[in-house]
């Protein structure tokens, strides 16, 4: 399949966010293992948004990819004096946001071309967004521009499970088929490629990172409760860190130090 144009994607993302509440969605209503999977994610950027509003420079925070606003009333909660924009390529989206968050602005813009100087926010998020665009590694380099102090990235990985399916390549088309969306994810990002990257941004400071999801979410679909998928995934995901191989995970969250004089507050 081709990539789409940009106002192909535009135009999808609209129809989108006038047809579903994907955020809400995501974190509440979604069914069985791929509520854990949604919900596990949060707890990690959860966690290192709490962690990272300690410093006492952040002052205002930046959600690129905003949606319908679920991560600026997170912030909002956790620290009522930072200032807050979001910004995403769907104006309903924007709008639903901002009626959820009066005190906070929005932004309507490709994340690939944001309108802002260098080092404007102490904080920045982009959560499930790069792996829709055109260009992620353009939009990392404006998110890396842009951040002050930290960046946290979240975004999907493939199993090693998947990754020994889809070695053939006609059990790989029909599983791409399976569960592709009309556009869905148009670009892989990998750790592999997020850290070469980093590696030649000079103001970077290094990575902090959290992984879960070692296993297919079909997989877990199967387990009775989600307190058995957490004590498989964590065994799961101890096994692959010992053996190097934990970056076949399918939640991956990654928090940027953008300063080299700084070290990260461990979580």
């Amino acid at each position: 399949m081709s990539a789409p144009s940009r106002k192909r994607l535009r135009e999808f993302y609209e129809r989108e966010a006038q047809k579903i509440e994907h955020q809400d969605f995501m974190y509440k209503h979604a069914k069985g293992a791929e509520l854990w999977w949604h919900r596990k994610r949060l707890k990690h950027i959860e966690s290192y948004l709490r962690d990272s509003f300690n410093i006492p420079k952040a002052t205002n925070f930046l959600d690129v990819g905003c949606a319908e606003g679920y991560y600026i009333g997170l912030v909002s909660s956790i620290n009522s004096g930072v200032y807050c924009v979001g910004v995403d390529i769907s104006p309903s989206c924007t709008k639903k946001a901002k009626s959820r968050n009066r005190d906070s602005d929005f932004v309507v813009c490709d994340a690939e071309s944001l309108p802002f100087r260098e080092n404007s926010f102490g904080i920045v998020l982009c959560s499930e967004v790069l792996e829709h665009l055109l260009n992620p590694v353009e939009a990392l380099k404006g998110l890396l521009s842009t951040t002050r102090d930290y960046l946290i990235l979240s975004f999907p990985g493939h199993s090693l499970l998947y990754k020994i399916m889809t070695s053939i390549p006609s059990l790989r088309r029909a599983i791409n088929r399976s569960f592709a969306l009309r556009i869905g994810h148009i670009s892989e990002v990998t750790l592999r490629s997020l850290k070469d990257l980093i590696s030649v941004y000079k103001e970077s400071g290094g990575l902090d990172i959290k992984q879960s999801g070692a296993l297919p979410v079909q997989v877990y679909g199967i387990l009775p409760s989600n307190k058995l998928i957490d004590r498989l995934d964590d065994i799961m995901c101890n096994f692959m860190s010992r053996r190097r191989i934990i970056g076949f995970t399918t939640i991956q969250v990654v928090r940027i130090l953008m300063h080299k004089n700084r070290n990260f507050n461990q979580s």
